[in-house]
């Protein structure tokens, strides 16, 4: 089967404004945030077989996208590294063990699969923003301004979830130790 260039386009058109804001939000310049969108639609273009529907085609985009912009913040700021990524990590890894200290890739999916169900099961609100925080790695303040909390209310609620989270994964066998 070939592949159909329209799909590229199609794809561009329909997720790429939500891609570059991904990107953004991680780096803070424009010009970079596009070529990771479009570094993670040729990407996607050359990985995903032309027989393979994709069904979380924004979810695989999304993840290509932030890994580019990830990987262009750490690049761009290896000398001086960005405030916000550091703070971020500090955040979510009392919550998460690293990735040093799962033992396979096995055990890496498990984990995955663990924090995903977790995610599932708490109310949407608590959801989004745990998501916004630690996902799309928005600000407190854009997060209480998307949810039309104070600050304070959305920065208790996170570490309410990190806590719950630890919590969680404590008693699913991971030891995970508060910063």
């Amino acid at each position: 089967m070939k592949r159909d260039e329209a799909g590229l386009a199609e794809a561009s058109a329909k997720y790429g404004g939500k891609l570059t804001r991904l990107a953004l939000s991680l780096l803070r310049d424009g010009g970079a945030a596009e070529e990771c969108v479009s570094d993670a639609l040729l990407s996607a273009w050359n990985s995903i077989p032309p027989h393979k529907p994709f069904g979380y085609l924004f979810a695989y985009l999304g993840r290509l996208v932030r890994c580019r912009a990830i990987d262009r913040a750490e690049r761009d700021s290896a000398l001086k590294r960005s405030a916000a990524l550091v703070e971020l990590t500090r955040e979510i890894e009392e919550a998460i063990p690293s990735r040093d200290n799962v033992a396979a890739e096995a055990e890496a999916r498990e984990l995955a699969a663990l924090i995903n169900g977790w995610l599932s099961g708490i109310p949407k609100r608590k959801r989004d923003i745990f998501i916004r925080r630690y996902w799309f790695m928005d600000s407190v303040k854009e997060i209480a301004k998307l949810t039309g909390s104070g600050e304070s209310g959305v920065k208790m609620t996170l570490a309410r979830l990190r806590e719950e989270l630890r919590a969680f994964l404590n008693e699913n066998g991971y030891n995970v130790q508060k910063g």
